[in-house]
């Protein structure tokens, strides 16, 4: 095995003992677990690894977390960047539509896959990943916020 996988493999051995001992202690209840969801296949083994070691512990609180981004377009000189007959106020208006229709189903599906695992979300947020800022930012920020203790979230695919 890589070092990668062996690195991961052992990341999710100490994280699932960790959850153990807290449910065990009955410091699990009352914990808040935020997953930070996309379209990824990685998100199943997100979902997966909260069913088996977070869900199941009485009194957790589990909130799905998507972020969606979408970049507004801007009048510039030239042809071709705003259609016809339309203005970019609408235009822009239409784009953030179609971003949140996106991302609420995505966390939909989410959520029927959870199910599927044996749980369900507490509660699903969808945030606005301002073009400005990112989605790493916009997570950070939100878990921050709602004071999670645990946030759970893939790292670009290389835990296989």
């Amino acid at each position: 095995p890589s070092l990668t996988s062996t690195t991961c493999a052992t990341t999710r051995r100490k994280m699932a003992a960790t959850a153990e001992n807290h449910a065990m202690e009955g410091k699990g209840s009352g914990r808040h677990v935020m997953l930070a969801l996309d379209e990824s296949k990685y998100a199943e083994d997100v979902l997966r690894f909260c069913a088996e070691n977070f869900a199941k512990i009485k009194g957790n609180k589990i909130t799905f977390l998507y972020v969606y981004e979408y970049t507004p377009m801007t009048l510039l000189p030239g042809p071709g960047f705003v259609p016809a007959g339309q203005n970019v106020e609408d235009l822009n208006e239409d784009i953030r539509k179609h971003a949140i229709d996106k991302g609420t189903k995505i966390l939909k599906h989410l959520g029927k896959k959870a199910q599927v695992l044996g749980f369900k979300p507490d509660d699903m947020k969808l945030l606005v990943g301002a073009p400005a800022s990112n989605v790493k930012r916009a997570i950070v920020d939100y878990t921050k916020t709602e004071k999670a203790d645990v946030l759970l979230c893939g790292s670009r695919g290389h835990c296989q």
